[in-house]
This record gives structure tokens, C-alpha cells and sequence, in this order.
């Protein structure tokens, strides 16, 4: 019999136990090692969390539900609070210029050390290969079934993870442990990915990137675009990445048309403009110079004159009308279709989740069955790439070790 059962070993989990004050507490892990998300996070160097403020901090996830529901947690747990807290135990943390902090050893590791350190000295138990396939709640009590073994507990805590990166244990099993206990489940996708395009051209350049390229984003057999974003995009085998599209990628759905700029802009109509008057300047030079002098990539600028048939070797003076409104429309707009994400396996957050109308966001205590916990990505939210998902895993798992403490 434990005071507490926290059911998931990740960051939640983690650090929920490194923060109970009660007197007996389990941590059930289904893997053979806990953290196994946290070791691939940041490149392996785990980006802890994110010095925006907490008003700018908030505005990264999904929605403005989403933003409500976390506030409380953020507020309560905001960045500082997690830098004093590891460098108090012992882990000193770096802020780097473009926001994102990390572990001055750059090894993930080191994160869940400190973690595992602080559970151990509370004498509290972390039982590994044990995977929760059932729970109920009799009376005062539930009860979690993990094969031929039950343990029972006054709090239980559910901080299983979403369904991203399902080796690393998060394969959306607690869900059905939430249904168990009457909660509803916002279908589960993937958030935080790369996206495969229909009949894609830029294979052979995969690894090349555009800096600050401006989307817009359109629904299927709809002109009006549904978002425009701009940041770094990415070329792979399959399709684009980099952050402007990860972070966006909980809006895509398949079929989706894409317009993605080939050159640093953040107004299309005045880089149209702009582009208008180089290339109808008298100055002798081929196409291929113009395009180095708009900071595009050799790599690059072959693959779209392949796509686009034409000679880059040939003077501005030589071109017609016609092919110079095509390359400046296609630097600027150049279309995709979207076939589908490249799905749970390469997603680094879950979107959907626990229906956050079904939980305390002052408390992470479920509005349904007392004294059942819910922290991290299980809960139906989703940030941006930078820390911002980590660090909502902490402030829910706080605010969710503190109600349990107080009580």
C-alpha cells in the first residue's frame, strides 16, 4: 500500500516524485530505464525549458484553451523556478541567445540524474518493467494492475506521455487507463513533425535549408490561407521540416497546399517588388548571380532551375517576360501538397490527450474521480519546438505534487 503511485517514468513522472512530500511513493515504469525521452531530447543535450516570459511562454502552444489551462501551472512553476530548482540540487543550467537552456554538461543524462537523485533520498520506489494495464478505483483505494502484480494507493498520478516516440515507452497506453476511469480522450496526433509532400522535387537537396522562409498555409480547395509563419525550413528525403513547419504541424492535414519562400522575407507583396526591380535592371549578370545574392544556396538554386527549366547561366537582358515572372512567383510561392505527417514515430509531442475541461488546472486533480492526477503529455496540449513542451511537464507535474503534498 503507497501513499502515491505515479504511473510513467519521463519528465513528468520524474519530476512529480522529486517534489511529493508524503510519506510512500512508487514510480512504475513500463521500459527498462526511465527518462528515454528525455535522453533524445535537444539532440541528446535535452533543452530544459525557455527564458520567454511566461506571457510569451504561454502563447506557444496550441490554443488559447490550451493557453487558460496551462496558466495556472506556469505561473505557479515558471522558468526561473526550474533553473533554481536543478541548480539547487546540483545541475547548473545555460541560457543560450535564442532562448533555449540547456544543462551546462550538455548530456541529457545528467537531467534525469538529478531527478533520480532527490526520488532516492525521499526513499521512494522506482520499479522498472512494470507496465499499469488496468486501474480501479474501489472506495478510497486503486488499484493498479500491472500483469500478475497489483499495488495499491490513496494518489495515483497518471504521466504516461502522449504517443510520440512510442519506444521510448510514451506508446499512448495511458489513455485507456484514463477511459478506465471515465475520462474522454481527444484523438491523439502527431504535433512537432516533419510532413511528407505529394510528388516531392527537393529530394536530392535534402539537408539544405532556407533561412526565415515565409509560409502560407491553405486547406484543400480553399484560397483563403488558414496561417501564414515564418522561420527555418528544412529539406529532408521526404518532405519539409525545420521549425517553421514542426511547430505548425499540428494545424496540416493531408491535402493541404503549402507556399513556402525560397529567399528571407516577411512580406511577400514587397519582396515581390523588390525582386521586380532586380530582375528588370539593366545590370549584366546571370540568373545564377542574382540568386547568390539573394543568400540562396548553390544546391538550391541547381534544383530550381531543374524544376523550372531554365538556364541559370543565362544574362537577366535574355530573359523573357514570361520566365522571370515564373522564377520570381516560385521564389516566393513556391507550391506543395501535403501528403501526411511523418507521424508518431518521428513526432516529437502528441496533440490531443485528456480533455482539459475534465481536469483542475489549479490542481492537475481530475474533475471526475478524486485524487487522481494527471501531468505532462497525456493532457491534451502541445507546444512549440524549445523547451516550452518540457517545461509544462514540470509545472503540471508541480502544481500535481504539491495538491497531493498539501493534502
Amino acid at each position: 500500500m503507497f501513499n502515491t503511485v505515479i504511473i510513467g517514468g519521463g519528465a513528468a513522472g520524474l519530476f512529480c516524485g522529486a517534489n511529493l512530500e508524503v510519506d510512500t511513493c512508487l514510480i512504475l515504469e513500463s521500459g527498462k530505464k526511465i527518462g528515454s525521452k528525455i535522453l533524445i531530447s535537444g539532440g541528446g543535450m535535452c533543452n530544459i525549458t525557455n527564458m520567454d516570459s511566461s506571457e510569451i511562454f504561454l502563447k506557444k502552444f496550441g490554443n488559447k484553451k490550451q493557453e487558460n489551462f496551462l496558466k495556472p501551472a506556469i505561473l505557479n512553476f515558471p522558468t526561473r523556478e526550474t533553473i533554481n530548482w536543478f541548480e539547487k540540487n546540483g545541475l547548473k543550467l545555460i541560457p543560450r541567445e535564442d532562448g533555449k537552456v540547456f544543462p551546462e554538461t550538455e548530456k541529457a543524462q545528467s537531467v534525469i540524474d538529478i531527478m533520480q537523485r532527490k526520488i532516492a533520498q525521499k526513499g521512494y520506489i522506482i520499479k522498472y518493467n512494470t507496465k499499469a494495464t488496468k486501474v480501479i478505483k474501489n472506495g478510497e483505494l486503486f488499484y493498479i494492475k500491472c500483469g500478475e502484480e497489483e499495488f495499491k494507493c490513496k494518489n495515483l498520478v497518471i504521466a504516461t506521455g502522449g504517443k510520440s516516440f512510442p519506444e521510448t515507452g510514451s506508446d499512448g497506453s495511458g489513455y485507456n487507463l484514463a477511459k478506465d476511469l471515465g475520462h474522454s480522450i481527444i484523438t491523439p496526433e502527431p504535433a512537432l513533425t516533419s510532413i511528407k509532400i505529394v510528388d516531392y522535387k527537393f529530394k536530392e537537396i535534402s539537408g539544405n535549408s532556407v533561412k526565415k522562409s515565409l509560409v502560407d498555409f491553405y486547406h484543400k480547395n480553399e484560397e483563403k490561407r488558414y496561417l501564414q509563419a515564418c522561420g527555418d525550413l528544412l529539406f529532408t528525403h521526404q518532405g519539409l521540416s525545420g521549425p517553421v513547419i514542426i511547430n505548425n504541424s499540428r494545424f496540416v492535414n493531408s491535402g493541404d497546399t503549402l507556399k513556402f519562400s525560397l529567399i528571407e522575407t516577411t512580406n511577400k507583396e514587397e519582396t515581390r517588388q523588390t525582386l521586380n526591380t532586380i530582375f528588370n535592371s539593366k545590370e549584366k549578370k546571370t540568373i545564377k548571380r542574382v540568386l547568390k545574392d539573394l543568400n540562396i544556396s548553390n544546391s538550391i538554386i541547381d534544383r530550381f532551375s531543374e524544376i523550372l527549366d531554365f538556364d541559370k547561366g543565362l544574362f537577366l537582358g535574355n530573359l523573357s517576360k514570361n520566365i522571370k515572372s515564373k522564377i520570381i512567383t516560385s521564389l516566393l510561392e513556391f507550391p506543395v501538397t501535403v501528403n501526411s505527417k511523418i507521424g508518431f514515430n518521428g513526432a516529437m509531442v502528441t496533440c490531443g490527450g485528456v480533455g482539459l475541461e475534465e481536469i483542475n488546472r489549479k490542481t492537475m486533480e481530475s474533475g471526475k474521480i478524486e485524487n487522481l492526477y494527471f501531468a505532462g503529455e497525456i493532457i491534451d496540449y502541445d507546444g512549440d519546438t524549445g523547451g516550452y513542451n518540457i517545461q509544462a511537464a514540470f509545472s503540471t507535474a508541480m502544481i500535481a505534487a504539491q495538491s497531493i503534498s498539501r493534502k
